[in-house]
């Protein structure tokens, strides 16, 4: 496999309360997965912490100052040592890489905002990295759901609320899936669980689309009863389909969700909840996650995948823009590669023990 066939992706592994940015070259020297590890646990960690302080102290005129550390001269491993005479360090891309041959990914923040530093949810325009929308999480002394939107990272921004809701005892909220449309970005959808909302039981399951770029939205139910929705996306290709999956059974939508087609509705294949992914180069393929299964189906014949032994949980799942590539996070905090389209899987990384594989992304560049 050439170096540009190679999978470059994304792991987040943790919550990140504060909106950033990557800057400087964004395509690795190295081939392999790019993770976001502790600072207190990677080469240079005495660094980092001093960078965070001195990122602080800005001019007023928003002028960035050079950052500072005690003496030029560096540990063996890469940080710099407590003692002698404050001096300016070169800029971070300059920086050597890491012992491990890895480049450093150097990190800016674009914004601070209060309302960034909660449980939300971020869709990034396909075609413009700078044009965000954010889903805000929807606090139960405040039962309003609202999306922020920004075309220079949250700079300034404009919110937009979709509802309100009368909230009762022990309400709570589980955003299932919000996005762009890949092929129009000017149209949005999400889908949210409510728990606690005064009403139907029905109504505990909203689904929000905008035609206008997060402008305004259209709110409604979503029945997806007898079974609670695990997630929504938008998946591009040749056409835009809007994805839903609710247990064992997955619909599409070209229409922004004016109808639905059942795809996939088999409970003696996939009895379970879980994340799910559809190949934007032939929506008839798609992986989907039932706990100690994967089950891969193609043009409407399903297979479950080969996986290493010893796999008891498949949570989350990622397909590459050719169909061709697919990630699996497992237990344990391993993750797992296919380069024939999810049909096997082998191991190609092993976070720290205790993190979570929250979410998988494919670098959408050929």
């Amino acid at each position: 496999m050439t170096r540009t066939e190679r999978a470059r992706f994304v792991v987040a592994a943790v919550a990140v309360t504060g909106l950033i940015a990557a800057c400087g070259d964004s395509t690795p020297a190295t081939d392999g997965p790019i993770t976001r590890d502790s600072a207190a646990d990677r080469p240079g960690a005495a660094e980092a912490r001093v960078d965070a302080r001195a990122g602080e102290a800005r001019a007023n005129d928003g002028t960035p100052q050079p950052d500072r550390v005690p003496d030029q001269k560096r540990t063996p491993d890469g940080g710099p040592k407590p003692d002698g005479p404050l001096k300016d360090l070169p800029p971070k891309s300059d920086l050597p890489p890491k012992p491990d041959g890895k480049p450093a990914v150097s990190w800016t923040v674009a914004a601070t905002r209060p309302e960034l530093a909660m449980n939300t949810t971020l869709a990034v325009h396909p075609t413009k990295p700078k044009t965000i929308a954010v889903k805000l999480e929807v606090l139960p002394f405040m039962p309003v759901l609202q999306v922020l939107t920004s075309d220079n990272l949250a700079v300034t921004a404009t919110t937009t609320t979709i509802k309100s809701f009368s909230a009762g005892m022990g309400f709570s909220e589980m955003g299932k899936g919000f996005g762009y449309d890949p092929g129009n970005p000017t149209r949005l959808a999400l889908l949210s669980q409510l728990v606690g909302v005064s009403g139907p039981p029905q109504d505990s399951v909203l689904f929000a689309t905008s035609t206008t770029s997060g402008a305004s939205f259209s709110a409604t139910t979503l029945q997806t009863n007898p079974f609670p929705p695990d997630g929504l996306r938008f998946v591009g290709g040749a056409t835009s389909e809007l994805f839903v999956r609710a247990q064992h059974v997955l619909q599409s939508s070209t229409t922004l969700g004016a109808s639905w087609t059942t795809v996939f509705s088999d409970s003696s294949k996939c009895l379970a909840h879980g994340d799910f992914a559809v190949s934007p180069a032939n929506h008839g393929t798609f992986l989907l996650c039932c706990y100690a299964t994967l089950l891969r189906c193609e043009n409407k014949v399903c297979a479950p995948a080969q996986l290493p032994a010893g796999v008891t949980d498949v949570h989350r799942v990622e397909l590459s823009a050719d169909g061709q590539r697919a990630l699996a996070a497992v237990d344990n905090g391993q993750v797992l590669l296919s380069s024939d389209g999810g049909k096997s899987f082998t191991p190609t990384l092993k976070l720290s023990a205790g993190l979570l594989v929250t979410r998988l992304l494919f670098d959408p560049r050929p």
